[in-house]
């Protein structure tokens, strides 16, 4: 069985869109009772995500699919099933109904643990069954550890941390032992590298690669060399000046909402910048390495995994997904060939720039809070259409190649490079009032991305 060896263990969720009804509030149970789960709350933008479902699928220690007849329909669905088999995974199935299957599917799939959700009496049940599933019981074995340390042995490991990188510091060739070193020596993770992510690739208008993720709690860490002053913009390779964090929103802006970061790190090796992204505006925490002895503690939220605030921020994922679903499902039936290949192209396309607009004016990206909702707000329902076709267009033009003419309303948002906006001949279907009202009210009013 190929087991995960470069990130923290958890349980790939491979789930038919028209089950989420039923899904999340197993996933939601599950997280509340400890186990970390991975799902593509967006997966119908699948054209847009093929990839990193296939790195999701490659780094879990467990495949659970939620059978059902809906499931057994989707290429999608047996696409990833077919992988992790091909894979050697873990896997585990949950049958949501009674599901006909045919005798090439029945050879394949009769060979893994099964839990027949439809047929348990109460959910008391089917949690006890699942639980105690071959699989769930070999993911809880393969969790990394966190050592138990005295203050007194952890305040000790923090000095000799700070004493030994005092004279190093060089951002090719450091950066992964130090953050290694810290995870093991300091915060006792007994497999650091089980835990932490380096160069995880993200596409912005080229390949780009985070720095450091630790994808259990919620972090993302852009590390520079010593001496380079954090607070300071950089020039980036398409010529923007980007401080540090700006850097990091960019790359936490280019990942699926579920990966988003809830903590933000900035480091040169002497210190450390910690962005709490629910106040994304707010200042940071610095911690000095000069004083790490007494402030190593600051840095716990790196290991501790399952608070109730990280909790809350599952939930949230979980809302999120169904907000996207309603999206798209809303705008689908305004489509006049909803069947087509193009139209859905179109259509995934679409919710992933209207999910990022949606961030982008909460995280401060587009300056304003609630810029993208007032701009949409001033249109009426029927002229909303060519209002995002013309946002789309200013997003993917820099500042200096605009129209010098153009509505300071449209002018005054931000370039954003990375190619999300730049197909300009995607389907956009007009927009009604229930549409408008989910997205200004819903989605954008009621929900903090």
């Amino acid at each position: 069985m190929k087991k995960s060896t470069e990130m923290n263990a958890y349980i790939f969720i491979s789930y038919a869109h028209k089950d989420a009804n039923f899904v999340y509030p197993v996933l939601e149970r599950m997280q509340k009772d400890g186990h970390r789960v991975w799902c593509d709350k967006e997966i119908k933008a699948g054209v847009k995500w093929d990839e990193n479902i296939a790195q999701r699928i490659e780094g879990c220690d467990v495949f659970l699919a939620f059978i059902s007849k809906q499931y057994l329909a989707s290429g999608n669905c047996k696409d990833e099933l077919d992988y992790a088999r091909d894979l050697d995974k873990n896997i585990l199935l949950v049958y949501l109904e009674e599901a006909t299957l045919s005798s090439g599917m029945a050879m394949r799939m009769n060979r893994y643990q099964a839990v027949m959700k439809y047929k348990c009496a109460d959910d008391r049940e089917f949690y006890r069954r699942l639980y105690e599933s071959d699989a769930l019981d070999a993911h809880r074995k393969s969790a990394p550890r966190v050592q138990k340390m005295s203050d007194a042995e952890r305040k000790s490991a923090a000095k000799a941390f700070a004493e030994y990188w005092r004279e190093r510091g060089d951002e090719k060739s450091d950066s992964q032992s130090f953050w290694l070193s810290l995870l093991r020596d300091v915060l006792g993770v007994s497999e650091p590298e089980k835990v932490i992510l380096f160069e995880e690739r993200v596409k912005l208008d080229h390949t780009s690669f985070i720095d450091g993720h630790i994808p259990s709690t919620h972090v993302l860490i852009e590390q520079k060399k010593k001496g380079l002053d954090l607070r300071s913009p950089i020039r980036q390779s398409d010529g923007t000046l980007l401080t540090p964090f700006q850097q990091a929103q960019r790359y936490s802006a280019a990942l699926p909402y579920s990966q988003r970061p809830r903590w933000i790190i900035t480091c040169n090796f002497e210190e450390f910048l910690i962005y709490d992204m629910e106040k994304p505006t707010g200042e940071p925490e610095s911690i000095l390495l000069k004083n790490f002895a007494k402030d190593y503690y600051r840095l716990a939220f790196l290991v501790e995994e399952k608070s109730e605030l990280l909790h809350q921020e599952e939930q949230i994922s979980i809302r999120a997904g169904e907000l996207v679903g309603k999206l798209y499902d809303a705008i689908l039936s305004q489509y006049i060939h909803p069947d087509d290949k193009a139209s859905l192209h179109s259509l995934n396309i679409l919710c992933v720039r209207l999910v990022f607009c949606l961030y982008a004016e909460d995280s401060g990206i587009f300056g304003e809070h609630l810029k993208f909702h007032n701009y949409v707000g001033s249109y009426a329902p029927k002229d909303v259409r060519r209002a995002l076709i013309d946002l789309f267009r200013v997003l993917n033009t820099k500042e200096g190649d605009r129209d010098p003419y153009m509505d300071e309303s449209l002018a005054s948002f931000p370039y954003v490079n990375g190619g999300l906006f730049a197909d300009e001949e995607i389907e956009i279907p007009n927009f009604t009032q229930s549409i408008v009202d989910l997205l200004l009210h819903k989605a954008s009013e009621d929900f903090d991305w």
